[in-house]
């Protein structure tokens, strides 16, 4: 099994995607989290102790691969 069987969860818009699709990845806390785009790992960044939800908003170019 390789990377491209791997999915991950952005913590920000709350999608799933393929591993090798992340746009950034970031430790925070010993946990590392990856991002489906350069906007949710910045808005991550800035309030990294922040629990986004899934009825949140978050616009921002999609990837190929991802699912709610």
């Amino acid at each position: 099994m390789g990377n491209m069987d791997v999915w991950v969860h952005d913590p920000v818009c709350q999608r799933e995607f393929e591993i090798h699709y992340a746009a950034g990845l970031t430790d925070y806390e010993g946990t590392t989290y990856f991002f489906c785009s350069t906007e949710c790992r910045q808005t991550f960044a800035a309030f990294p102790e922040r629990r986004f939800r899934v009825d949140e908003t978050f616009e921002h170019d999609g990837l190929p691969g991802l699912r709610r």
